[in-house]
Parts: structure tokens; sequence; C-alpha cells
């Protein structure tokens, strides 16, 4: 068996960079700016993100690590890795569960990436500690299906990455001069 916790916690720490990077480098005065063409603001997608990631924080924390999957659900899990890293490619607007739909929890920048922070910590911190076998360890994804413990990393990896695209396009729109009729 291969441990594969190291990668998980480059993948997770790695995304996060990233994340936290382009958030602060966004001007405040774009912040909470909702985009032309509709949708969420830099504000609103930060907010999901740090909703997700507590979500996830309690699911590493309290569930996926305390015991191992049955075979037969861990089996439903296996060669799905590309699948799922595939799955959040395209700019397709998804609709997120209504516990990770931001409603302006934060009132700052600051506040937000704290949170984001504080929660990426803790599940760095858990994949750290994790049993060194991910792939024993199962739970059920809201629109995946059973994803095994290596694939909850790829998960969240891959979430916070396309929402980056997707903060980087919303900026783009934030920043580029109105064409004559709009």
């Amino acid at each position: 068996m291969r441990d594969e916790r190291p990668e998980a916690v480059r993948m997770l720490e790695a995304s996060a960079v990233d994340f936290v990077i382009l958030a602060e480098s966004v001007d405040e005065g774009l912040w909470d700016h909702t985009p032309r063409s509709g949708g969420w603001s830099l504000a609103s997608v930060a907010e999901h993100l740090a909703l997700v990631e507590g979500s996830c924080t309690k699911l590493l924390t309290r569930r996926l690590f305390a015991e191992t999957a049955e075979e037969q659900i861990l089996e439903t899990t296996r060669g799905r890795d590309a699948a799922i890293a595939k799955w959040f490619e395209g700019d397709e607007t998804r609709e997120a569960p209504g516990f990770v739909i931001p409603v302006g929890n934060w009132g700052t920048r600051r506040e937000v990436l704290e949170v984001f922070r504080a929660h990426r910590a803790s599940n760095v911190a858990a994949y750290r500690t994790a049993p060194m076998d991910l792939r024993s360890y199962a739970f059920v994804h809201t629109f995946l299906g059973p994803l095994d413990g290596f694939q909850w990393a790829i998960f969240l990896s891959q979430h916070l990455l396309r929402h980056i695209r997707q903060m980087h396009r919303i900026h783009a729109e934030l920043t580029r001069a109105p064409t004559s009729g709009e």
C-alpha cells in the first residue's frame, strides 16, 4: 500500500496558497461587486469556499477517518480519481447545496480568509495524522457519491481550483471596460 497522505497534503496546501494569493490581490473596491453577467461576487465565492472547507473539516475530523468503509462501498470508489478531477473542469454553473450557499456570514475579506485558512489548516492536519491507507475510508459526497479518503483531498483541491478560475473570470469582467450598448 502506498502512503498517499503527502500527496493529499501537497494538493491541499498548493491550492490554498493559490486561492489566498488571488483573494488578497483583488482591489477592495471590486470584492463585493456582482458581475454584470450575474452570479456571485468575489466575496460570495470566497464565502462559499470557506463554508465548503468548514463542512469538510467536520467530515474529516469526525467521520471520514473514524472507521474503515465496507468493501462494497470501497469498490464503487476504485479508479475514479481522474473522473472526480474531470468533474471540476469546464465552466458550467452548478447548484450548490443550501448549507454552502453564501449569505454574508463574514463582513470582511480578512474575516472570510481567516475562516478559510483555519479550516484548510485543520483539513491539512487531518490528512497529516490520518491512517496511512486513505483508500480504506469512504464517505458519500452529495453529487459525486462515495469518495475514498484520497478522493476527498482531490475534491477539496479541485473544487478550490475550479472556483479560483471562476474568480479570475469574475475579476476580468469587473475590470473590463463596458462596451457600447452595455
